[in-house]
């Protein structure tokens, strides 16, 4: 499930006009998760919007982390001509962004990779996709983890029991335990 958070600063979701705070998402995502415990929950941030200090990078990343996202889809924030945003004082500058970027960027694989670990030796069915090269097949699970496996036939378009038996960075890898057509 992809639902945008865009900050986790209560003080920046307010000056982007959103209709939502911290907690009104918080308690959201407890109640999805609590009826799916193991989904996998994405969501979209923006770095850098205008008046975006330390202090409330920081609350961002905290939240980030309290509500244990899957995986980040960061964006530092774009002047557009005409919108409030470019007209409001303490623009942040371009670098500070790509360093917040680069920072969340590297929370979101910190993330993937602890949901991903949960998954670590368990079978679960996944739908190949496509052929990667050599043997090696990826695919995705009903839960949307991406997993390579390989073997000699061609089971592209097959959902396949697999175990998850290897995570490396965000990536799964696991051993074909039977085929379906």
């Amino acid at each position: 499930m992809h639902i945008p958070l865009q900050s986790g600063s209560d003080t920046i979701l307010k000056a982007m006009n959103r209709k939502y705070d911290t907690k009104y998402f918080y308690d959201k995502i407890k109640v999805i998760r609590s009826i799916r415990p193991n989904i996998n929950i994405t969501t979209d941030v923006i770095v850098g919007f205008p008046g975006e200090d330390f202090n409330e990078f920081n609350e961002t990343m905290e939240f980030i982390r309290k509500v244990q996202f899957t995986k980040l889809h960061v964006f530092p924030y774009s002047k557009r001509t005409g919108t409030v945003a470019a007209s409001m004082d303490n623009q942040v500058a371009s670098e500070v962004k790509k360093i917040r970027a680069k920072t969340l960027n590297n929370i979101s694989k910190e993330l993937t990779k602890n949901y991903n670990s949960k998954f670590l030796n368990t079978i679960t069915e996944v739908l190949i996709e496509k052929k990667i090269g050599g043997n090696r097949y990826v695919g995705h699970t009903n839960n949307f983890i991406e997993v390579i496996v390989e073997s000699d036939l061609d089971i592209s378009s097959n959902i396949i029991q697999v175990q998850i038996n290897e995570i490396k960075n965000e990536k799964c890898y696991g051993k074909i335990m039977e085929c379906e057509k």
